[in-house]
């Protein structure tokens, strides 16, 4: 496996739905197109009654409209704890990627780091 660009939001903390960072592949990948996308969700601290969230991956042609990666989204995590997301086939054209949490529950808080690996 070759690493061709990654992003990652480190403690990041949310306590209600939220898009994350975008990456342009092509600040990153020098003309490569990357054929597997992994991610890796680790909650360091939740909060709140029945907390959960919810991650997903969302590709974009244009940074406008975005569509959601197939096999792109985590289960639900409500604790403290790690997530992965291994070998997603990417959107072969598409240029931007981002994260999108879901979160729901009574005044939920979640602190976490969000790390996402493009490869061939």
């Amino acid at each position: 496996m070759k690493l061709l660009g990654q992003f990652q939001d480190i403690a990041k903390v949310l306590t209600a739905t939220a898009n994350g960072s975008t990456l342009k592949l092509e600040d990153q990948m020098a003309g490569q197109v990357p054929t597997k996308v992994h991610a890796f969700l680790k909650v360091t601290a939740v909060s709140g009654t029945t907390p959960s969230l919810t991650m997903k991956l969302q590709y974009s042609y244009d940074n406008s409209t975005w569509t959601d990666v197939p096999s792109g989204a985590m289960s639900a995590i409500t604790a403290v704890g790690i997530k992965e997301l291994n070998a997603v086939a990417t959107i072969g054209a598409a240029r931007f990627y981002r994260w999108v949490a879901t979160i729901s529950g009574t005044t939920p808080s979640f602190t976490f780091d969000m790390n996402v690996v493009f490869s061939d």
